[in-house]
């Protein structure tokens, strides 16, 4: 496929502090947690680990999820 974009992360498993690298291609993450047998020149100081999501509701529409009621 003409013009795609891959781009490789190499850094520390934030569980096992393991060197991995992350594999994305077209903005999107199709690898993950291959290890690294040969690190990047100067070793990578990166930590890689899953993106936080906060869903947070306190309410909607007149109601309220923090009163005491």
């Amino acid at each position: 496929m003409s013009g795609e974009q891959t781009c490789v992360l190499q850094g520390r498993d934030y569980h096992t502090g393991e060197l991995v690298t992350v594999t994305a291609r077209d903005g999107r993450v199709v690898e993950t947690g291959q290890p690294v047998e040969t690190p990047a020149l100067g070793g990578p100081n990166l930590w890689l680990a899953p993106g936080l999501v906060d869903i947070q509701v306190n309410g909607y529409a007149g109601y309220d999820v923090n009163s005491p009621e």
